[in-house]
């Protein structure tokens, strides 16, 4: 699965929650899985932090969601992620989408 930006984020949501079916990702100015969280902050959320306030994406606490929705059954098994092969990819002078956002990945 893949996507650009918005996309990008897409296509990791998908690859990770989804890892039974997809078994890859090609993420071009995405994010990390779950970065945005759930409403009602999670819009202003993917509008800056994901985008462009890197130091502000906890991935210890994104890691800690992505294994206990793995765990609830809501998200297919993390295991499955262990073999896929991800392409990441970012503009060094992207303005949108900052490549430290993706680096967090």
């Amino acid at each position: 699965v893949s996507g650009l930006s918005s996309g990008g984020y897409f296509a990791v949501q998908m690859h990770v929650a989804f890892s039974k079916t997809f078994q890859g990702a090609g993420v071009f100015a995405g994010g990390p899985f779950f970065c945005a969280g759930l409403p009602p902050g999670s819009i202003v959320t993917a509008q800056t932090t994901c985008m462009n306030k890197p130091g502000l994406i906890d991935v210890d606490a994104l890691v800690t969601v992505t294994k206990n929705t793995a765990l609830t059954g809501t998200i297919d098994p993390l295991s499955n992620l262990a073999d896929d092969r991800v392409w990441l990819f970012s503009g060094t002078n992207d303005s949108v989408v900052y490549p430290e956002v993706v680096q967090k990945l």
